[in-house]
């Protein structure tokens, strides 16, 4: 017999005395129960790579850093266990984020029609710096809809999209002229996205459930026309199936286009296909005001022993859905992997701890926009308290030794504890061989003495 090493040859004795301890309470040909894995989180999914595999990890902040300084939120607030939420910066009448292919952010701010550019530094500085003076759009408010995509950036104003040209990163402020992209769409405020391949989805929202006018109409943003697309005669229509009315949209990663609908009195979250007989929906008993699907960026592997080792979500939540609920705060929609389906109850990842004096004139934070960057980090604003937020999972950069001795002991947990029911199940057949000598003591007499003996000489050898 090979030579074990003496951490194994504990580790097999314990457990052969567990096995033969419990020889005559399980049947003769029960294996020896493996050692449990290493705790999961206490969250709805277990961590995929949490065992057995090189965990992501996270860039260090340079050791010369000053601290970004910290700001107090306007009210407390509550975060799931593992994780915190904490103010990026300050910005009057935040409306919409979005972040860029840099990893800049792109705030969209009420109070003054105009778009700032946030850079944050390896520190988490964060330096603020204008990039769209609404004034160059004359009376047209800037609304909700913001988008970063490609060479563009896309916004919404008045019943119209128009775009800008935009690089990646630009910190500085536009001075091209916009474009329009899609025109007389008849509703303000729309909640736009646009999918990978370059299709701008535009809902037409709530307002148009009652008269029938609710539907969803598809652009291609590579071919816009000299004067834009006109609404109701271009595109195509990609309505959700006995949808009534459609509120934010955002697509997956399997390009599947998912929404707000309203069935009844209250929201659902439903998937949008033109060909589908039944929508695939779950209700979420909350006003959405934003839909967001992690890309898997930046991910975490961790337990709330380990933490993070990013601050990023888990990599468990890639493709899940994130929804930003006034009010209510950052919410999690947990998605099975194979039918890519919403599974398990909605969680409440970040919220104000006291919602109790929400409304009548008492500002409270309350997410209206979100958005992911690329470190796998939750970005949102709260207009009612001029509030950039982002949430993060608390890092360890101790979190990937811890998870790989975990790991370690897990499998050396359960190897010693197979060997040791083979050992066990051996030395029964020898003793029913011998006709039962060895076993006159009875439980916990010269029997159990001799066997124990037995093993020891076995895993020493």
């Amino acid at each position: 017999m090979a030579i074990l090493s003496i951490r194994k040859a504990l580790l097999l004795t314990l457990a052969i005395s567990f096995v033969v301890a419990q020889e005559d309470t399980t049947a003769s040909d029960d294996a020896a129960v493996a050692a449990a894995p290493p705790a999961e989180e206490a969250s709805t999914l277990p961590d995929a790579t949490a065992v057995g595999a090189a965990p992501p990890t996270k860039h260090e902040k340079p050791k010369n850093c000053n601290p970004a300084p910290v700001i107090q939120p306007s009210n407390p607030v509550t975060a799931i266990p593992g994780y915190e939420a904490v103010v990026l910066t300050n910005i009057e009448n935040p409306r919409s984020i979005a972040v860029d292919d840099a990893n800049h952010f792109l705030v969209l701010s009420g109070a003054d029609n105009s778009i700032y550019s946030l850079r944050e530094d390896a520190c988490g500085n964060v330096d603020k710096q204008l990039v769209l003076n609404g004034s160059i759009l004359g009376a047209a408010p800037l609304r909700e809809g913001l988008i970063a995509f490609r060479e563009h950036l896309y916004v919404t104003t008045g019943d119209a999209v128009v775009r800008f040209k935009y690089s990646p990163g630009q910190h500085s402020q536009l001075s091209t002229q916009p474009e329009i992209v899609v025109r007389n769409i008849g509703e303000q405020g729309l909640p736009i996205t646009i999918d990978p391949r370059g299709n701008l989805f535009i809902p037409k929202g709530f307002s148009q459930a009652q008269n029938g006018g609710t539907q969803v109409r598809r652009y291609d943003v590579s071919k816009v026309p000299q004067d834009g697309y006109d609404y109701e005669n271009a595109g195509a229509q990609f309505t959700a199936a006995s949808a009534n009315g459609a509120g934010p949209l955002a697509y997956d990663t399997q390009g599947k286009i998912w929404g707000t609908s309203i069935m009844g009195d209250y929201e659902q979250l439903s998937l949008f296909d033109i060909t589908a007989s039944e929508n695939t929906t779950i209700a979420l008993g909350t006003k959405t005001s934003d839909i967001k699907f992690y890309r898997g960026l930046g991910c975490s592997v961790g337990d709330p022993e380990t933490m993070g080792t990013t601050d990023g979500m888990p990599c468990r939540w890639t493709d899940h859905a994130f929804l930003a609920a006034p009010n209510a705060g950052i919410i999690h929609i947990p998605y099975s992997d194979l039918a890519h389906a919403p599974m398990g109850a909605p969680e409440t990842l970040f919220g104000q701890s006291d919602l109790s004096g929400c409304g009548a004139g008492n500002s409270c934070v309350s997410p209206t926009s979100m958005a992911f960057d690329r470190d796998g980090r939750i970005l949102s604003v709260s207009t009612a308290t001029n509030e950039i937020w982002i949430f993060r999972r608390i890092y360890n950069k101790e979190a990937g030794k811890l998870l790989t001795d975990k790991a370690n002991a897990y499998e050396a947990a359960k190897e010693a504890a197979d060997e040791a029911a083979e050992e066990a199940a051996e030395l029964k057949k020898k003793k029913a061989a011998k006709g039962g000598r060895g076993s006159k003591g009875g439980k916990g007499g010269k029997g159990k003495k001799i066997e124990l003996t037995e093993a020891e000489a076995a895993a020493s050898e």
